[in-house]
């Protein structure tokens, strides 16, 4: 490994890999791989998978690494011929700068469009933007937050589960059993989770205020992997209500 490199500090959440590759029968590179793991070396943190080419880095994700934590990184590399070389296990600490500036999230109507939009600012900062794979969204990692599903994005966004909001997103369904939409999450007594069950064929969504848990489901509806459906959330004082729309027919829930 050129970077990290053993006891090194990394003070970033996306940060770029880098090794080197050399062969005796100078034969090129044809692929590589970098793998995370936790500080016991053995569970899997983040997986590039096999990149194909010649270059000798890349960029991790954010959304991967917690702060002031332990990590190990090994890298492969694949040469002409199929064999594979890789690296020692590399040992990390990551330590980055958090900002405390708040973003600011605004849903702005479009009546001209028929739509909602969505505007934030300081989207970057912490509380940040991550992006990563997988369909599902991490509580023990990101915290309090809202996951925004499509391509695995996820917004974290510290809010309270009597709040007044709006969410709007789309989402292509990708898991066979639970995709999750959105997950407001203060702690494991008070969360509200919006996800669609592939299984049942149906969105569920639940909600639990102080230990009391409401579990409201939509009607039937078959939704075949990759669709591309859209969703909405909103809470007032009134209730918290739900639109669920898939191939142009739309599905509301009620005062949940």
């Amino acid at each position: 490994m050129v970077y990290p490199t053993s006891g090194v500090t990394v003070a970033s959440d996306i940060p770029t890999y880098q090794h080197s590759y050399s062969d005796s029968e100078v034969t090129t590179q044809t692929k590589y791989q970098y793998i995370v793991y936790l500080d016991d070396g053995i569970t899997v943190v983040w997986d590039s998978g096999d990149i194909t080419g010649s270059t000798t880095s890349t960029v991790q994700p954010q959304g991967y690494l917690n702060n002031n934590t332990y990590y190990k990184i090994k890298a492969f590399a694949t040469d002409g011929d199929g064999i594979v070389g890789y690296s020692t296990l590399v040992r990390f600490y990551t330590n980055w700068v958090i900002s405390s500036v708040t973003p600011q999230f605004v849903a702005i109507p479009d009546d001209t469009n028929a739509r909602m939009q969505l505007k934030w600012s300081t989207l970057a900062s912490i509380p940040g933007h991550y992006t990563g794979s997988g369909a599902t969204y991490e509580a023990a990692i990101f915290g309090n937050g809202i996951r925004l599903g499509d391509s695995g994005e996820k917004l974290y966004w510290i809010k309270t589960i009597t709040d007044t909001f709006t969410i709007i997103n789309r989402y292509i369904l990708k898991s066979s059993k639970i995709n999750t939409l959105v997950y407001i999450y203060k702690n494991s007594s008070n969360y509200i989770r919006l996800f669609y069950d592939s299984a049942g064929q149906r969105f569920v969504c639940v909600k639990c205020v102080a230990g009391y848990v409401r579990t409201y489901g939509s009607s039937t509806i078959a939704i075949p992997l990759d669709t591309n459906l859209a969703y909405a959330i909103k809470q007032n004082s009134t209730g918290l209500f739900i639109y669920t729309q898939v191939s142009g027919a739309t599905e509301k829930w009620g005062d949940l």
